[in-house]
């Protein structure tokens, strides 16, 4: 007899391919929540999820739930926040027959236990009366007040009006989930100075078995510096423009430069020249990191925590990053990340690279044991399991 207790997560993409943050994230926790719940997953998808792709999830959960959105919804949901109603990426997922559904699932299931990705989607079990628990990610109040400075002048005032609204769904979510989870700690301080409390940091982590350069053979160093990232993501399209605008071209010798990552935004396309060369996906994201003597990740917009740095730094790089990033990597400057916030910083820590290797060397083997004693998927997955576990006997006791 199987004594596990039921948990339906619910999720607004299909979390594989792990091309994604949020979808990286969720993949890795489900190793770990299939070890203590039987797991049914609810996931959206706005596109035929491929047959080896549903396989791999499959092979996870109890039950794979996907339910298709409808074509239209970006016209409607830009309708309706005109009207002054609701946040952008709330009312994009904000269909009642998406809803009707997922609520009909969740009763079918009776679940133990509810947990839910993102506050985009928070709405559609707002009234559930179970214990139910929230992963906000990262604080996306800030992610959107943060772009709006990058932005032109008409879409400063929709990116300050969205950080406006979707803070108040955040502050909302603290009052009727019974769990709050956050990626870092910087995110955390600042929901909190918007009064939202009891948030617990649960980190995202790496696979530092399958990051690990001793395992690999030997990659050539093609490259001098490469910027890795989901290459359709703004503030990724505005790092790899700083990139090559400010640190390949500015610098005293001619640096070869990678761009790698998926569904480059024809910005970072145009990017391609004789010295920067954009590939696009690729299928082994290792061999990017490891084909670069360094890795420079110039991100002053966002929110989170950037995987592509600890997997750059747990394959052994020495990685040149901004204050921003580090917050919620919390790493050492100078001994196991480089921290550069603008231009000449950046420039003036590749000159001193370039001249001392042995420091380069150095830097990239105290990054990886970094990673490996701070940053782990399955650590990571066993509070959050232990969490989930405790919020379900606190309810039990209780009545």
């Amino acid at each position: 007899m199987n004594s596990k207790p039921t948990l339906v997560v619910l999720s607004p993409r299909f979390p594989y391919p792990t091309e994604k943050g949020d979808k990286l994230r969720l993949y890795h926790q489900l190793h770990a929540l299939v070890q203590s719940f039987n797991v049914h997953l609810i996931s959206l998808s706005e596109h035929e999820i491929l047959p080896e792709h549903k396989a791999i999830i499959d092979q996870l959960v109890i039950k794979n739930h996907i339910i298709y959105q409808s074509k239209n919804r970006l016209l409607k949901a830009i309708f309706q926040f005109i009207l002054g109603k609701g946040a952008l990426q709330v009312n994009y997922y904000n269909e009642k027959r998406i809803k009707e559904k997922v609520e009909a699932l969740i009763s079918q299931l009776a679940p133990d236990i509810l947990y839910v990705q993102l506050v985009r989607i928070a709405h559609m079990v707002h009234h559930y009366k179970g214990p139910k628990a929230i992963d906000y990610m990262d604080a996306m109040s800030l992610n959107m007040k943060r772009e709006s400075s990058f932005r032109s002048a008409l879409k400063r005032i929709v990116f300050g009006l969205e950080a406006q609204r979707i803070l108040k769904v955040e502050q909302n979510c603290s009052q009727y989930f019974n769990r709050k989870f956050i990626i870092s700690s910087a995110d955390k301080s600042y929901l909190e100075s918007k009064g939202i409390s009891d948030l617990q940091v649960i980190s995202n982590g790496v696979d530092c078995a399958f990051f690990d350069p001793h395992k690999l053979p030997s990659i050539p160093i093609k490259y001098d510096i490469a910027f890795v990232g989901n290459m359709g993501y703004l503030p990724n399209v505005l790092a790899a423009e700083y990139v090559v605008h400010k640190i390949s071209s500015s610098s005293k010798k001619e640096l070869s430069t990678l761009i790698a990552g998926a569904r480059p935004h024809r910005r970072v396309q145009r990017l391609q020249s004789k010295n920067v060369t954009v590939t696009g996906w690729v299928k082994d994201i290792r061999e990017a990191y490891l084909s670069a003597k360094v890795i420079v990740a110039p991100i002053f917009s966002g929110a989170g925590q950037q995987n592509k740095i600890l997997e750059a730094m747990a394959l052994g790089k020495t990685c040149i990053t901004t204050t921003q990033v580090n917050q919620a990597i919390r790493a050492v400057k100078g001994t196991e990340i480089l921290i550069a916030d603008t231009e000449e910083q950046f420039l003036k820590h590749l000159e001193n690279l370039w001249n001392n290797p042995t420091l380069c060397d150095e830097i990239g083997k105290n990054a990886r044991k970094f990673v490996v004693e701070n940053f782990d998927w399955k650590r990571e997955g066993n509070k959050l399991c232990t969490e989930l576990l405790d919020l379900i006997k606190e309810r039990h006791d209780f009545s």
